[in-house]
């Protein structure tokens, strides 16, 4: 019997999760040292699969995961080239990407485990919105915005929001974020205020006081994509997988696919990956094989519904 050559066993190793911290280093050896090997793509999206199972087990321990631990995934999976150029059904480690299952039981188990990964995420989700949401309410006059009580127009608020804008692009971050902080105390409920505030929050590294914005900010307009994007791009930087097609579908059908094709080409990106990191998760969890799938089936994430969540407006 011939030897397996290094590469062929450094992509086995890749699929072999009973040492997770070897998998990742086989990942990570075969992207520095095999460039040229046309299962390259396979292997980045292995690392968002395996960072994905790694982010979750963080979170069903209570912690959240740290912004700055993701540098490797980040760095070796391109979002552009998923996109572009797809993923194989079945990587070149055996690792089932394809949510077109067949197989009936598993098609029904994997909807159910991924409720499952969604409520895990959001259980932590929730904390940050109840903290946004009594900061919230703590800015408001017998229930309403002070921008009512004082009679600011939108038009005056806006005005001076521009001010701030040219203030963050001169680099005066928190000249905006203190000029944006008062807008905000006017009116919590302004969905630009509250995009605006978790771009800066995101500038100066607090990621999650930028997710607490942005949960307010698609709560307050669904529509608008932008927030969409900023929030969907944050969980995709600690691969929060599940989390982005739930928002995914919310945004389908809620909001206004198509008012900014630009934006949305980058939340189409932004969904690409996290399909193939969830299923793949998927897979591995519920051994799912190339058997178990079928390119005639109906995806599975076509059958996802809008989630029972507070900052989703019903």
């Amino acid at each position: 019997m011939k030897a397996k050559s290094n590469v062929e066993d450094l992509i086995e190793k890749t699929s072999d999760w009973s040492n997770m911290n070897a998998a990742i280093d086989a990942c990570i050896d075969f992207i520095e040292y095999h460039k040229d090997d046309p299962r390259l793509l396979d292997i980045q999206a292995t690392i968002g699969i395996l960072q994905t199972y790694e982010n979750l087990g963080e979170l069903i321990n209570d912690k959240f995961p740290d912004f700055n631990g993701q540098v490797i995934y980040q760095n070796n999976l391109d979002r552009q080239e998923l996109f572009g150029n797809g993923i194989h059904a079945v990587l070149a480690n055996g690792i089932v990407t394809s949510d077109k299952i067949k197989d009936k039981l598993k098609r029904e188990n994997a909807k159910k485990f991924l409720l499952g990964l969604q409520n895990i995420g959001a259980k932590q989700l929730f904390k940050f919105f109840d903290v946004a949401q009594k900061e919230l309410e703590s800015f408001l006059v017998e229930g309403k915005a002070k921008s009512l009580v004082k009679k600011v127009t939108i038009e005056d608020a806006y005005e001076d929001a521009g001010i701030y804008y040219n203030a963050y692009l001169e680099g005066d971050i928190e000249g905006a974020l203190q000029g944006m902080s008062y807008l905000k105390n006017l009116n919590p409920y302004d969905s630009y205020f509250r995009n605006f505030m978790g771009v800066l929050f995101e500038t100066k590294g607090e990621h999650e006081r930028a997710i607490q914005e942005y949960l307010i900010g698609i709560q307050q307009d669904p529509e608008d994509p932008k927030i969409m994007y900023n929030l969907m791009n944050q969980l995709s930087l600690i691969s929060l997988h599940p989390l982005i097609l739930e928002l995914w579908v919310y945004y389908k059908e809620k909001g206004k696919p198509g008012k900014d094709q630009n934006v949305d080409l980058e939340i189409q990106r932004i969904v690409t990956v996290s399909k193939i990191c969830t299923m793949g998760l998927l897979s591995k969890f519920l051994k799912i094989t190339e058997e178990d799938i079928s390119s005639e089936e109906e995806s599975l994430f076509n059958e996802l519904v809008i989630a029972d969540r507070p900052w989703f407006k019903n």
